[in-house]
């Protein structure tokens, strides 16, 4: 007989993982086609553009469009960069207070289970693993 009860607090957590990684998944590659298509729409753009107001020849207006590109997201990168170089410091800083404490805690909690439960996390946890790098 199954328990429900383990069901629930087993179960349900194995489920919510699989359904993120699996809609992160698609969502990244939503992403990654957007990007791909605003690229091909910018490059259009300009290949269009270094055509017909500089008359320049489809393979020189394509290389001028490609040059262009690169340049705009290198100045774009270097932009945000530094607009958010002093932001990620301060996060990295918070996150390395916050690990210590958690990690202590983490630790109090492990050194307080019997060797059952902590064979039991242990095997969970490489069953999960397992998974995610069958479905990887």
């Amino acid at each position: 007989m199954i328990d429900k009860r383990k069901l629930i607090r087993y179960g349900l957590p194995a489920i919510f993982l699989i359904s993120a990684v699996f809609a992160g998944e698609l969502m990244l590659e939503g992403l990654i086609e957007f990007a791909d298509l605003l690229l091909e729409l910018s490059q259009h753009a300009l290949t269009t553009f270094y055509s017909k107001v500089f008359e320049l020849d489809h393979l020189e207006a394509q290389h001028k469009a490609a040059w262009t590109s690169m340049i705009t997201f290198i100045i774009v990168l270097i932009l945000a960069v530094r607009k958010l170089a002093p932001k990620v410091a301060l996060k990295i800083e918070e996150g390395k207070a916050r690990f210590r404490n958690r990690r202590e805690a983490i630790g109090t909690w492990w050194r307080s289970l019997g060797w059952f439960k902590k064979t039991a996390y242990v095997s969970g946890g490489v069953a999960v693993l397992a998974g995610l790098a069958m479905i990887l």
